[in-house]
C-alpha cells in the first residue's frame, strides 16, 4: 500500500512579476550603458520583493568571475553576475546587519574606482615607498 510520503513532489518556481520586471529594467540599463556608456543602479531594498523574489533573482543572475570586498565602514561586498556589466553589490555595517543591496548596471563598480583624491595623492605615496625603499638599502 502506497503511503504520501511514498510519493515524490516537485516544486517548480517560476520567476514572479517582481523578478521580471527586475530583469527588463536591468535589461534597459544595459542598453543605456552601451549607447550612452552611462551606468544605472537598482536598490534591491526599496523594491517590493515577495519572499523568494531574492533568491530567484540571486540565482538567475548567478555569480561570474570577479568579486570582491572592502571594509569601509562595515564590510561590503561586489560581486560581479554571469551578465557582463552586472554586478550584486551588497553593504553591511560594523554589526553585520545589510544595510543597502544595488544590482548595479556598468564596466565597473563605483565602489572599486579609484577617486580623485585618492589618485593625486597616489604620486606622494609612490615617492616615499621609493625614499623608505633606499633608505633600507643604505643601512
Amino acid at each position: 500500500m502506497n503511503q504520501l510520503s511514498d510519493i515524490s513532489v516537485r516544486v517548480e518556481q517560476r520567476p514572479t512579476e517582481q523578478v521580471v520586471a527586475v530583469l527588463n529594467e536591468i535589461e534597459s540599463l544595459l542598453q543605456d550603458l552601451i549607447r550612452t556608456d552611462q551606468a544605472g543602479a537598482i536598490d534591491l531594498r526599496s523594491l517590493p520583493l515577495f519572499p523568494g523574489d531574492y533568491d530567484m533573482l540571486k540565482q538567475l543572475l548567478g555569480e561570474g568571475e570577479v568579486s570582491a570586498t572592502m571594509q569601509a565602514m562595515g564590510p561590503s561586498y561586489i560581486q560581479e553576475t554571469l551578465v557582463p556589466g552586472v554586478w550584486w553589490v551588497s553593504h553591511r555595517n560594523d554589526d553585520g546587519e545589510k544595510i543597502s543591496e544595488y544590482i548595479e548596471v556598468t564596466r565597473i563598480p563605483s565602489l572599486l574606482k579609484t577617486t580623485t583624491p585618492d589618485l593625486a595623492d597616489a604620486p606622494a605615496g609612490i615617492q616615499q615607498l621609493i625614499t623608505q625603499f633606499l633608505n633600507q638599502q643604505h643601512e
